[in-house]
């Protein structure tokens, strides 16, 4: 009996050292929002008051208005007030267009009588009198099913409904630290994002966006649609003193067929040998990688273009794709040899300096004589050359991070970089006799995405299995793929 007491006040010791939170006062926001409802509208600038209206929200991000005929010039904008049970939400820059009409005759006179419909689409509100100072910040975005764990390590927390065995991150970007919750919730899954300390709105979103971007590059799910913001002046966010709603551009979603990483080696096999060979839990990024990724995103403009590029191509034509990854290679070619000195063959500007100048002299000696033989822009061409002689070729530039990094590529790899410029100038791919094109794009796509994976993993500091695409693909080709189906960087 005591060591069964003894055990549950170990227990209770041990759910009170839990990580707390609370969410249910913001999704009570979000419901009270989000179901279809009658409200009430305002329109300042023309006095109306209080007229009724039908609130619906769009299966696809936004809101839909619909309201009886109370504008005449369809042509403006108009901002509204939005009333709902006793919140009042400012919504800006609203179209209203014509919907329909209605129409009946009167059974007592010659007439018809009716109505005209109005709708207006929302993409975005603010709560009415919110503050604007300094606050501890909440961003909730849904994310349809539950997906952290696969990407990056997560721990244990516990809310207002129930203890989570994962789900919870601690992320630091730049000098500010945010928690990110995975949070279910009836049937679905969001991602909850908390300030540590108070933060400006305008840095907090901009940080937020920065860590979807980088979930976006390892899961290569990049969440958008819509997001739900959140001030309070307590980090338990019991009281609201601000919100806002915002539709944001769709999400990008290449449904397991880009991403870098996965914990769970039997989303891609079943073979028992392969599992076997690389354990059945892969390794993901931890708290400091993710961090690491996502501080490189907000603050190297660069950085954050680059895993942008890498997104739209994950998802582009396959005519596009290689076109965006080549233009992706380039980029983090750019930033990783910059970090290692650049790849001039002569580094110091002095000695390449005089070099130039003596290869001028030599030429300007036999300048008349090469005039002679030459055409008539043949020593401006050579100067020009001269000028760039202590440039790398774009082969070796590219190659080059692969050294500095020990990442191997194979005969395959190369010749998929050899075919960037065909794929940025539009010219015909290099294949092999009797080669359907189709066939060798979407394995050249495959191979860049597969080493730009490589180069950003490591250029972060991780070291584990990838998962290859290529591989994963192989039944889409008539030869066999020379790696494995996860490799080890």
């Amino acid at each position: 009996m005591k060591d069964l007491q003894k055990i549950k006040k170990e227990i209770q010791t041990w759910e009170k050292s839990l990580p707390n939170v609370k969410f249910e006062t913001s999704f009570d926001y979000i419901t009270n929002l989000t179901e279809s409802q009658n409200v009430l509208i305002s329109v300042p600038k023309y006095n109306i008051k209080d007229q009724p209206a039908l609130l619906s929200k769009n299966e696809n991000g936004g809101f839909t208005i619909e309201i009886e005929s109370i504008v005449s010039d369809m042509s403006e904008s108009y901002e509204i007030e939005l009333q709902i049970n006793e919140k009042i939400y400012v919504i800006k820059n609203l179209f209203i267009s014509m919907r329909g009409g209605t129409f009946t005759k009167n059974t007592h006179n010659e007439f018809f009588s009716g109505k005209l419909t109005f709708t207006g689409k929302i993409s975005e509100m603010q709560l009415k009198g919110g503050k604007n100072e300094l606050a501890f910040q909440r961003f909730i975005i849904s994310t349809s099913n539950s997906q952290l764990n696969y990407y990056v390590k997560s721990s244990i927390y516990k809310d207002e409904t129930a203890t989570h065995t994962f789900g919870r991150l601690v992320v630091k970007v730049g000098d500010n630290e945010l928690t990110i919750y995975e949070k279910p919730r009836k049937g679905k899954c969001y991602f909850v994002i908390d300030s540590n300390e108070k933060i400006e709105y305008e840095r907090f979103s901009d940080i937020c966006f920065s860590i979807m971007v980088g979930f976006g590059f390892l899961s290569a799910n990049f969440i958008q649609n819509e997001a739900y913001y959140f001030k309070s002046d307590s980090p338990s966010f019991d009281v609201i003193t601000d919100f806002s709603y915002l539709q944001l551009r769709p999400s990008i979603n290449s449904h397991g067929t880009c991403n870098p990483l996965y914990s769970n080696p039997y989303g891609y096999t079943r073979d028992e040998n392969i599992i076997n060979a690389v354990g059945k839990q892969l390794e993901v990024f931890n708290s400091k990688l993710f961090s690491d990724l996502c501080s490189k995103i907000h603050l190297q403009e660069d950085y954050a273009i680059l895993i942008l590029l890498i997104l739209e191509a994950n998802v582009s034509s396959l005519i596009l794709r290689p076109a965006g990854y080549a233009v992706a290679l380039e980029k983090i070619t750019n930033i990783i040899v910059e970090e290692n000195k650049g790849l001039k063959p002569i580094p110091n500007k002095k000695i390449s300096k005089k070099f130039r100048q003596g290869l001028l002299d030599v030429l300007h000696q036999h300048k008349e004589d090469i005039s002679k033989v030459g055409n008539e822009d043949s020593i401006t061409i050579l100067e020009k050359n001269i000028d760039k002689i202590n440039n790398p070729t774009n082969r070796d530039k590219l190659i080059k991070p692969f050294h500095i990094l020990n990442i191997s590529i194979s005969k395959g790899d190369e010749e998929a970089i050899d075919n960037r410029n065909n794929f940025l100038h539009g010219r015909k791919i290099q294949t092999k006799e009797n080669t359907e094109d189709y066939t060798k794009i979407f394995e050249i796509s495959l191979r860049l995405n597969n080493l730009l994976n490589k180069l950003i993993l490591k250029h972060i500091g991780f070291s584990g299995y990838i998962v290859n695409h290529l591989k994963h693909n192989e039944n889409s080709f008539e030869f066999e793929i020379e790696k494995d189906l996860f490799e080890k960087i």
